[in-house]
């Protein structure tokens, strides 16, 4: 791993940026082990700074593609970056001009990574962005809420936005953490990209009348057609009984990941309580928000926003120092959901 000033100046960045504005995200990168933690950091630096370029509403969508596009290409072809017109920057909030700023940074500190590190950051930063690209396209110019066709396109979705991490977090982990050698790694890869599959249809689920009202609309037609509505219902209140048991399927999809993750976990060895606490902190949340979503869907007629709030964190951080040594403890835990 490179020490160089660019990479000290990446992480020092990433750890202000990440505690002002992804709570739960910076304490896992805080306790990740020395080895992994910088490209990680790098990894998440450039996966965030695609993500400003692509979500930012105020430009027009083609101006959004075009510079995703030339932040790829600088990245995984050494191609020079165009900065933005004073006029693109203008429309940036504070904290999106924070992240951006440190564009050339984050380009410098990829190139300064050693061979095969430099490989997994590409690959998955690949990935994601085509994932971005792929929202971009697909949603342009929706003026009622669009659903993706199929189950098969979550399914794909899912994996070039998330899934791909845990299978880059576990190749990474593999490559430079010497008590992970006896890891299968194919085997241990499939549970990382579940790991991940969970996360995002977590999120996804969570956001799910958010993302309906700007016309975006995860939830796939077959499924929707399968509950006699369509994504534009989604907004609707009451929720048709069915669409609503439809949804609730999702959810206990996403549980049936979470299962995955928790393999995941269990595969990691006990001396490795920093690894095992950044993989659990995530899994116990992403479980503790599941069942939120659950319960307000069983009780309530429309979908309702639900976050797990600052002092359920803070308590499973206390919970999970208790528990992290002991397989038992951390299995029944999860089972408890």
């Amino acid at each position: 791993m490179s020490t160089d000033k660019s990479s000290t100046q990446t992480h020092a960045w990433l750890f202000q940026q990440l505690k002002l504005s992804a709570r739960s995200f910076y304490l896992t990168l805080k306790i990740l082990p020395p080895a992994v933690r910088y490209p990680i950091s790098l990894a998440y630096l450039l996966a965030r700074i695609a993500d400003t370029l692509s979500d930012h509403h105020d430009w027009p969508q083609k101006v959004r593609h075009l510079r995703l596009e030339q932040f790829r290409e600088s990245v995984l072809s050494n191609k020079p970056y165009t900065p933005l017109t004073k006029a693109e920057i203008a429309a940036l909030s504070a904290s999106e001009k924070s992240i951006l700023g440190q564009t050339s940074l984050a380009i410098e500190g990829a190139k300064h990574l050693d061979k095969v590190e430099r490989s997994l950051v590409l690959g998955v930063f690949d990935t994601l962005t085509q994932g971005m690209l792929f929202d971009l396209d697909y949603f342009e110019d929706v003026q009622t809420p669009k659903a993706l066709a199929s189950r098969q396109e979550l399914d794909r979705y899912t994996y070039m936005v998330a899934g791909c991490v845990g299978e880059f977090w576990t190749r990474l982990c593999a490559q430079n953490i010497g008590a992970l050698s006896g890891w299968e790694l194919d085997k241990q890869s499939h549970y990382g990209i579940a790991f991940g599959k969970a996360l995002q249809l977590t999120n996804i689920m969570r956001d799910v009348r958010k993302d309906a009202e700007i016309g975006r609309c995860y939830i796939p037609g077959d499924i929707l057609g399968a509950a006699g509505s369509n994504a534009t219902d989604l907004l609707a209140s009451p929720l048709k009984q069915e669409l609503r048991n439809e949804l609730l399927a999702l959810l206990e999809q996403a549980r049936r990941y979470y299962d995955d993750a928790l393999t995941y976990f269990l595969a990691i060895p006990k001396t490795q309580v920093r690894l095992r606490l950044a993989c659990l902190w995530p899994m116990i949340i992403g479980l503790y928000t599941l069942k939120g979503l659950r319960n307000h869907l069983e009780q309530q007629d429309e979908l309702i926003p639900y976050k797990i709030s600052r002092r359920e964190v803070y308590r499973i951080l206390c919970a999970s120092f208790l528990r992290v040594w002991s397989n038992r403890l951390i299995t029944k835990w999860c089972t408890d959901f």
